[in-house]
């Protein structure tokens, strides 16, 4: 472990300067959040012009101009084929017939690859275990984006300095940081001492998150809606999984309890707990050795999840901030800010 680096968790300011034009981005598979430095400091901020801070990360290509977010979420029954989504678990890979999802309505080609105040400095979040190929494709498309200077930061570091930011820090603090997102696991455990973050292990799957948990209960009521109802959505370009929006002579109801959902993500959940475990083998510790535990990441929300890691660390303070999705936007942005008033841009 002697490769992975050492970050000064940034401090907080009682003012933070307003020409220090700070920016934080976390990248998500299912979602997409940014955090910008304002005359009151770090805030998220609106992604579109309806004044929402989450952007869904789906893009639009059924007209000359490209369009994304809620927009083309919400045209994706009209527009399915020209509609391109989980690009984050796409980035930077080799074309591989094993990479395609049945989900997908797009296509994946084999083709080579392509190459208001201007930003003081941009951090842009990456998985944890992004390989440099990776990397280099979300600095390819930052460049496309207009973005030149950018600092890539892994998300579950990026996440624990918004963590940081308003809770003291303990001396020999063992913590772990589990973030789930839509479509990526980051599994980060660190010892902080002296104002100084020193990651011990650091693992996690860029193929597991809510997207699977989803794809559960997409897979189950495909399957009801063609057992009971006689509607088959294999060549269905709507996505909808609404009777009535297929076949307005048919009602119905399909019914899953919260037991049924977590009977049948129940190999799922296994795979977060062996993950955790590997987590802690790494770093040589004990479940009772973790003092804090850190819930980041959207699908940290579900029951299921939150109840695992609670019987896995039963004596660790568990934390969780009231918009879990946002805190690796704003950690990105805290750290930016830390680089910019430093001097690094």
């Amino acid at each position: 472990m002697d490769d992975i680096p050492t970050y000064s968790i940034p401090k907080k300011q009682k003012f933070y300067d307003f020409s220090i034009n700070a920016i934080g981005i976390d990248l998500g598979t299912s979602s997409c959040f940014a955090a910008v430095n304002r005359k009151n400091g770090i805030e998220t901020v609106a992604l579109d012009n309806t004044g929402e801070r989450i952007l869904p990360s789906y893009i639009g290509y059924e007209e000359a101009k490209v369009k994304c977010g809620k927009l083309v979420v919400e045209r994706l029954g009209n527009y399915t084929k020209y509609t391109v989504f989980d690009s984050k678990r796409l980035i930077g890979q080799c074309y591989d017939e094993k990479l395609k999802d049945a989900s997908w309505p797009f296509q994946i080609i084999n083709e080579n690859e392509f190459q208001r105040r201007e930003p003081t400095t941009i951090v842009i979040t990456i998985p944890a275990a992004f390989t440099e190929s990776q990397k280099e494709a979300t600095l390819t498309a930052a460049k496309l984006a207009g973005l030149d200077k950018v600092n890539l930061l892994p998300e579950p570091v990026a996440a624990s300095f918004a963590y940081f930011i308003d809770r003291p820090l303990s001396n020999n603090a063992t913590i772990l940081l589990f973030d789930l997102g839509g479509g990526t696991l980051d599994i980060c455990i660190f010892k902080v001492n002296n104002s100084q973050m020193q990651i011990i292990s650091n693992t996690g799957d860029p193929n597991i998150g809510g997207r699977d948990f989803d794809k559960v209960l997409y897979d189950f009521f495909k399957k009801e809606l063609l057992t009971n109802f006689n509607v088959d959505l294999e060549n269905q370009e709507r996505r909808k999984l609404d009777v009535e929006d297929f076949d307005a002579s048919k009602e119905g109801m399909i019914h899953l309890t919260r037991k049924d959902f977590e009977a049948k993500t129940n190999k799922l959940t296994e795979k977060l707990k062996k993950l955790i475990g590997k987590a802690l083998m790494e770093a040589k510790l004990q479940p009772h050795q973790i003092n804090k535990v850190f819930r980041v990441g959207g699908s940290s929300r579900m029951p299921i999840v939150q109840q695992m890691l609670m019987k896995m660390f039963p004596i660790a303070d568990h934390c969780v901030e009231e918009n879990p999705d946002e805190v690796v936007a704003r950690g990105a942005a805290y750290y930016s800010y830390h680089l910019a008033s430093e001097g690094h841009k």
